[in-house]
């Protein structure tokens, strides 16, 4: 059955918008009785203040009148300063106006604000206001006439024993007939707010039995027919697939369960179709997770291979860069006042650490550029004699200054190995100087290359204070301390972490070779060897000295 066919007076739609026209019925039966009654108790609690203003306004102007008064008496009586006293008197003048202008100013708001027989009463207050104004103007002028024309205080007094006879009755009842009114505005707000109360509560008790008759007669059918409904969807949820619901009625919600039937139906058919798709995407959402882990593990030993050789590379300029400005700093020195010859070897020192920043830039910007994130060293035949006499003549004159002796002990002959010239003598040339730093002055460090069996070995040996036990083990970690011998890193005057020998490591690791150092055995100091394997057809023709 289509939601078409079902009669206007059974459809849901009309159900609900009669439904919504009751409750908006109420809504504005309720919103009427809201608004009445916020209007008339505003009303009546607005005249019982401005009653009680009013009254205040009185009782000030009593007192003002009783102080107009006494300096009235004080004027008129014999003897009295005549310029003193009609100051006072004009003085005490002064509030009373401004007392009777602002309760005239109360009156005229109060009649327009009454209607009807109230709008008289408050006129005639009015009227009364200004016969007491009147009156007490002429009291003043009597008063003042006294003073001017020095008449004598029988005058005077007797102005004011009939001001007073006259305007005390009239202020008495002004005063009693405003707390009658405000009184009576009490009593209506009370007597209003009962009414509210009972039609509030006869309101509520129509919409409870107009509820409990909507719900009875359209809701709990309705209910009960979703209920079913949202039962019936929950089991097909749960793979129930030959649940069905039973129709009853001929509105919009039947139509839905018969629907709901169909669907159930198609449901069924389509089920196994479904698990069969779902098995092939599970396959195929298998294997691109795993290519992608391996991706990403992938690139993630990329970037670190990339960070670690960038971390590391900083570093190592280091040396270099401080070399160059110690070369700097002594020829621009007055007083060391070098000559030719060592300002040409300073210049060519300069030079030669220059082309290595410029090397170790070009190293940067391989890694950069390459896909595994590492650098690739290059690979060629080199003389390991010639890598090591290299590195002793790069930091034999800085050694120098530092009051150091280096000492290259090699072997006769070349001694071939297959590696990277500028990083072999970068590695050996950080060992030169880490022994430098740490070497006290007066003091030879030794420097020997020698072959064992297929090997070449290179040992560099100072006299510092050596390494504490205790840190021998971590010396090769990255960003460790050692204790003893300070740092024993290859980047010169560094008071950093262990990254130049875990560097060092890498490279003489990367030509199949090995590094290891120890605490010197018959004195003071460290010993660094570096083990590297030799080329066939590599001589070894003796030592020299």
């Amino acid at each position: 059955m289509s939601s078409g066919k079902v009669s206007l007076f059974r459809s849901l739609r009309t159900r609900v918008l009669l439904v919504l026209l009751s409750a908006a019925l109420m809504s504005a039966i309720s919103a009427a009785l809201l608004t009445y009654g916020l209007t008339s108790s505003q009303q009546l609690v607005d005249k019982a203040q401005a009653a009680q203003i009013r009254i205040e306004s009185y009782l000030v102007l009593a007192s003002r009148l009783s102080e107009y008064r006494d300096a009235a008496t004080a004027a008129i009586a014999p003897g009295a300063n005549r310029d003193l006293v009609r100051q006072q008197v004009n003085q005490s003048y002064e509030p009373v106006r401004r007392t009777f202008t602002r309760l005239l100013s109360l009156n005229v708001l109060e009649v327009d604000l009454e209607t009807g027989d109230g709008k008289s009463a408050a006129a005639t207050k009015g009227l009364n206001l200004s016969r007491m104004k009147a009156q007490f103007d002429n009291l003043h002028r009597s008063i003042s006439t006294s003073l001017a024309d020095n008449t004598g205080g029988a005058n005077g007094q007797g102005a004011l024993n009939a001001f007073g006879i006259g305007i005390s009755p009239i202020l008495f009842q002004a005063i009693d007939n405003e707390r009658q009114l405000s009184a009576a505005m009490h009593r209506q707000i009370a007597s209003l707010r009962q009414r509210l109360i009972a039609i509030a509560v006869a309101l509520v008790s129509a919409t409870v039995l107009l509820s409990l008759a909507i719900y009875f007669r359209f809701g709990w059918p309705l209910l009960r027919r979703i209920a079913e409904t949202v039962q019936g969807a929950e089991a097909i949820a749960e793979g129930k697939l030959t649940t069905r619901l039973n129709p009853t009625g001929q509105d919009e919600l039947t139509d839905l369960m018969r629907r709901f039937n169909t669907m159930a139906g198609s449901l069924a058919v389509r089920e196994d179709v479904l698990k069969t798709a779902q098995r092939d995407l599970q396959e195929t959402v298998d294997r691109q997770t795993a290519d992608l882990r391996q991706a990403n593990e992938k690139l993630e030993k990329i970037d670190g291979n990339r960070r670690r050789f960038f971390s590391d590379i900083s570093h190592e300029l280091r040396t270099p860069l401080t070399v160059v400005q110690g070369e700097a700093e002594y020829n621009l020195n007055a007083k060391a006042r070098p000559g030719i010859a060592d300002m040409r070897q300073s210049f060519e020192t300069i030079l030669g650490r220059v082309q290595e920043l410029r090397r170790r830039v070009d190293d940067m910007l391989r890694v950069a550029r390459s896909e595994s994130g590492r650098l690739d060293l290059s690979s060629g035949r080199i003389d390991l004699n010639k890598v090591v006499a290299a590195a002793v003549g790069d930091e034999t004159k800085p050694a120098k200054r530092r009051g150091v002796d280096l000492k290259l002990d090699p072997v006769n002959g070349e001694l071939a190995i297959l590696g990277d010239y500028d990083w072999l003598r970068q590695v050996m040339g950080g060992l030169i100087v880490n022994a430098v730093k740490n070497s006290p002055e007066k003091t030879v460090i030794r420097i020997s290359v020698s072959k064992q069996q297929k090997n070449a070995v290179v040992a560099v040996e100072d006299r510092g204070r050596g390494i504490d036990p205790d840190s021998l083990p971590h010396v090769f970690e990255r960003f460790a301390r050692a204790g003893g011998d300070n740092n024993l890193q290859v980047e010169a005057e560094s008071d950093g972490f262990g990254i130049g020998l875990n560097l060092a490591k890498w490279v003489i690791e990367e030509h199949a070779g090995s590094i290891s150092l120890g605490n010197n055995a018959d004195g003071p100091g460290v010993t660094v060897h570096v083990t590297l394997p030799l080329m066939s057809g590599s001589t070894d023709q003796g030592k020299t000295t």
